[in-house]
């Protein structure tokens, strides 16, 4: 406020006194109504744009407001509020140092009973999630809410002039790399594995320098054994292009390696008849049936890795006959292999491309490490589950259906367990203390 009228917007300056007087009436009441120790609160709210959703959180300690921090999710077009809550607060409070006795929030999260336990655990005391719908609380979520609105709307006009950088980017790009035109459609590819376990390929896709959710997808290797990204690689690639190579009656490219980049890439339209691909999708990406002819092709694709990886990956398109510009980039020296070339592009650590590039790898590794590690939970909480005694095949379909991790069963109650289909509390308790002894 005070640098608001110091810079002569006065306008500005009356808005945030109000909005500060309107924080500490609303706060005022409320210490007037809590319960002692029960002045420690978190309250959260949401606004939500096209894809991405701002989640604004005010912390309240001893009746005060001491701060707040809004965080940006992408990606949530078709998420409920239900499942955008419950999402946060399970990432949000797994790091967090401090957990209050009370998260007042504007929606009640899905599995609300779960999450509610599972932050008691955290905790090691109690934590109440309130959805409230009148009084004074209610008011703090409408105001929380407001700033969320004010964030989003923040970060749409700065996106607007990023934009400009974006283009840039993409021109960096294409002179770089030699393409006929700034690459608009990109798809990155990133291998994850745990001593080759669990391996886990991960396509992302960009659309005019910015990341498009709903096309990425995640691939369960299946045809190899140990830690082998370059056959890892290969198999995915294989899964994502080999109906595009069946159906496409012509593909053809003039690669221009020793000009130091690659060069136009002509494509014709694909046949309507599109095979039905073998590849393992989660967590809302598409399905097989999804992928369909006209699903776009990409003008630029990025391989998680240096020489090897983008070799392997080459012998893949070769035998495919599909010529897009393909690169692998190396994370060490974040350099820039292309086809054919044995000296790498590297792009001045200021280079608008290379932030692009790095920013579109780091995404494919995020998109992929967490599907793995989804998948290591999994098997985990399946051999967990098998050595209990008196839970047999529906009961650990019904446990891991409904809590997902053995850390979640572990943190709810014994009445939360037995609450379920087919659990009796016998059954509960014995979840429990196998658990228990396991930790």
């Amino acid at each position: 406020m005070q640098a608001a009228a110091e810079n002569l917007n006065f306008e500005e300056a009356a808005r945030m006194r109000d909005r500060i007087q309107a924080v500490e009436r609303v706060l005022e009441k409320q210490r007037i109504i809590s319960t002692e120790g029960q002045d420690d609160q978190d309250v959260i709210a949401f606004a939500s744009g096209e894809d991405e959703t701002c989640v604004m959180v005010f912390f309240f300690r001893n009746g005060k407001l001491i701060g707040r921090e809004f965080f940006i999710l992408q990606g949530t077009r078709d998420s409920s509020p239900g499942e955008v809550m419950a999402s946060f607060l399970q990432q949000f409070y797994e790091s967090s140092p401090h957990i209050p006795p009370e998260l007042v929030v504007e929606v009640e999260p899905d599995d609300r009973a779960v999450i509610q336990s599972w932050l008691r655990e955290k905790r090691k005391g109690p934590v109440t999630i309130t959805a409230p719908k009148r009084g004074d609380k209610l008011r703090l979520i409408e105001m929380v809410k407001q700033n969320a609105r004010e964030v989003l709307e923040q970060q749409r006009i700065k996106w607007l002039t990023d934009s400009q950088k974006t283009q840039l980017a993409l021109e960096e790009l294409q002179e770089a790399l030699n393409l006929a035109a700034p690459p608009q459609r990109i798809e990155c590819y990133d291998i994850s594995n745990t001593q080759g376990t669990n391996s886990v390929g991960a396509m992302v896709v960009f659309e005019a320098g910015r990341p498009k959710p709903s096309e990425y997808r995640r691939f369960k290797i299946k045809t190899v054994e140990g830690p082998n990204d370059f056959a890892s690689h290969q198999e995915v690639l294989r899964r994502r292009f080999r109906s595009v190579a069946k159906h496409t009656t012509t593909v053809s490219a003039d690669v221009d390696v020793d000009a130091g980049g690659l060069s136009n890439v002509q494509f014709t339209e694909a046949s309507e008849e599109h095979e039905r691909h073998d590849h393992s999708a989660s967590d809302g990406t598409p399905t097989d049936a999804q992928l369909q002819h006209d699903w776009a092709l990409p003008d630029l694709i990025i391989i998680d890795g240096g020489k090897g990886q983008l070799s392997a990956a080459m012998e893949v398109l070769q035998e495919l006959q599909i010529d897009i510009p393909t690169v692998g980039l190396a994370k060490e020296n974040e350099e820039i292999f292309i086809p054919g070339s044995p000296d790498p592009i590297i792009l001045p650590r200021s280079s608008q491309g290379l932030y692009m590039v790095q920013r579109i790898r780091d995404e494919a590794h995020r998109f992929g490490i967490t599907y793995h590690r989804k998948l290591r939970s999994d098997r985990t909480f399946k051999s967990v589950l098998d050595e209990i005694p008196g839970i047999g095949p529906k009961r650990k379909q019904a446990l891991m259906k409904h809590f997902g991790s053995v850390r979640a069963m572990g943190a709810a109650s014994v009445e939360d367990l037995a609450a379920l289909d087919g659990m009796t509390r016998d059954a509960a308790e014995k979840v429990k203390e196998y658990i228990g002894r396991g930790e």
